[in-house]
């Protein structure tokens, strides 16, 4: 489990199904009112440049490349703590 933390195998076809999914949640998701509210709620609340206000985007999705994904690293990587919780 650890190795497939810290190595994850992540194709480029794995990646765009991923991609996909994500697109068609988020195009449901801006027919909905109350997911409207709580994207403008978090922004007024928190700021644009706060994580939590900020949301994401269909454009963003898009630009999203496999590489940035493996480029993109946690910056408290704790595997072994991740593994001592998914075994208990």
């Amino acid at each position: 489990m650890a190795d497939a933390i810290k190595n994850p195998l992540f194709t480029e076809e794995e990646f765009q199904k991923e991609k996909d999914k994500l697109i068609e949640s988020l195009k449901s998701q801006e027919k909905d009112v109350s997911t409207a509210a709580r994207r403008v709620n978090s922004a007024l609340l928190y700021g644009s440049q706060h994580p939590k206000g900020e949301f994401t985007t269909i454009d963003k999705v898009q630009k999203l490349t496999l590489a940035d994904v493996k480029s993109c690293k946690p910056q408290n990587e704790r595997p072994r703590l991740l593994c001592r919780a998914y075994r208990e």
